[in-house]
């Protein structure tokens, strides 16, 4: 189990006709991982307030397709695609020329 931080709404879920997210840590099985790809909507909620104010506007996104048996469960978490694959063993810089 890896140990990441997850974008979430907060259970009052608007603040001034704004949504308010929150942050939480959250452990996931790299093996339950199906896709992962940049959330720019995310990024958005950063530049316009949306998100906790501790986070630097630098900051990027990644959602996450986790895979629940008969369903897909949907996630964003705080860093680039290649941080958090990196983090869950998904990315591996061991490249093999294919041959016939």
């Amino acid at each position: 189990m890896i140990k990441l931080v997850e974008i979430c709404r907060a259970t009052d879920a608007t603040f001034g006709g704004k949504r308010v997210m929150q942050m939480r840590e959250v452990y996931i099985n790299p093996v339950h991982v199906v896709c992962m790809y940049d959330d720019a909507p995310m990024k958005k909620n950063l530049l316009e307030g949306r998100l906790p104010e501790d986070l630097d506007e630098r900051q990027s996104f990644t959602k996450l397709h986790l895979n629940q048996g008969q369903s897909l469960y949907q996630i964003t978490v705080v860093g680039s695609m290649g941080v958090v694959g990196e983090k869950l063993g998904l990315t591996t810089d061991k490249r093999q020329l294919l041959h016939d």
